[in-house]
C-alpha cells in the first residue's frame, strides 16, 4: 500500500470495461491504510478539449474514450497472460459515494449469508473490468449458503495511469486479497449480468481475520468517519461476532 494519497485529475474518461464507471474528469487517489485524512498533492493535466466547440468536444471525448479503453484492454490482457498476481499492485480508488449500513442488524438483514473463509484463487473476469475471487467457506455464521465455496465478483482491474500500474477499485468495496482469511457479508449482485456470483457492497461487509479476531477493511482511502459503527467490531472474535449476529436476528424477529 502506498504511504500517501495521490490525486490525479484526468481530462478524459477512464473506460473500465464492464466494471467501474467512466466519466469526464474522474479524480483518482492511491489508497492508504490510514483512517486519518492525508494531505493530497494535486496534479492537473492539460485538457485536450480546450478551445473546442461543444460538438468537437463530444467527438473528441468519444475518440479518446475508445483509445483509452483499447489501451487498458491491451494492458489487462498482457497482465493476465503474464500470470501476474492482482494483489501485487498498489491500489487506486475512484472517488464517489459509499453505501453503508446503519448497524449490524441492518447489514445482516440485507445479506444472504455471513461466512468465514479464505480466498484460494483470484483472477480477472472475462470482461477485464472486474475481479472474481474464489472463497473457501470454512464456517457460515448467519443465513444459508449452498456448497463449500463461493465466487465473489467485484468491480476493479489492473490499470495503467501514466507510468504507474495500479489496481483500480471502487470506494467502499476493496478487492479481496489472495490467501487471506475473511468474514464476509454476502449479497446479491446488482449487476444483472453477474448472475451466479456473490457480491459485497458496503464497508461493513468485509473483515479480515487474524488469530481469530476481526479487522474492518476500509475501502474509501481512509475517509470513513472514525465513529462508523463497524469499527467497534475491530478485535472481536469470530465467536463473539456469531453471538452478535444471533442476538441481532433474535431482536429482528
Amino acid at each position: 500500500m502506498l504511504n500517501r494519497i495521490r490525486w490525479m485529475r484526468i481530462g478524459i474518461s477512464l473506460a473500465l470495461l464492464g466494471g467501474l464507471c467512466a466519466a469526464t474528469g474522474i479524480a483518482l487517489y492511491a489508497g492508504s491504510d490510514s483512517r486519518a485524512g492525508t494531505l493530497a498533492t494535486r496534479t492537473r493535466l492539460p485538457s485536450p478539449l480546450y478551445g473546442l466547440s461543444a460538438q468537437e468536444r463530444f467527438d473528441t471525448v468519444q475518440k479518446l474514450d475508445a483509445q483509452e479503453a483499447a489501451t487498458q484492454q491491451a494492458f489487462r490482457e498482457q497482465f493476465a497472460a503474464a500470470g501476474r498476481a492482482i494483489g501485487s499492485l498498489p491500489t487506486a480508488v475512484m472517488t464517489g459515494s459509499v453505501l453503508t449500513a446503519s448497524d449490524l442488524t441492518e447489514l445482516a438483514g440485507r445479506s444472504q449469508a455471513v461466512v468465514v473463509g479464505m480466498v484460494v484463487d483470484q483472477a480477472m473476469a472475462d470482461d477485464y473490468g472486474s475481479v472474481v475471487s474464489s472463497l473457501r467457506v470454512d464456517r457460515v455464521l448467519a443465513g444459508a449458503l449452498a456448497g463449500a465455496s463461493v465466487d465473489i465478483r467485484q468491480p476493479g482491474a489492473p490499470t495503467r495511469i501514466g507510468d504507474d500500474e495500479v489496481l483500480l477499485q471502487s470506494p467502499g468495496n476493496p478487492v479481496l486479497r489472495g490467501a487471506t482469511h475473511y468474514v464476509l457479508f454476502l449479497g446479491t449482485c446488482m449487476n444483472p449480468e453477474w448472475v451466479g456470483y456473490a457480491c459485497l457492497g458496503t464497508l461493513g461487509d468485509q473483515f479480515t481475520v487474524t488469530d481469530g479476531r476481526l479487522t474492518l477493511q476500509v475501502g474509501a482511502g481512509g475517509e470513513t468517519e472514525d465513529q462508523y459503527w463497524a469499527f467497534a467490531l475491530d478485535g472481536v472474535t469470530v465467536d463473539e461476532l456469531a453471538a452478535h449476529l444471533a442476538a441481532a436476528n433474535h431482536s429482528g424477529g
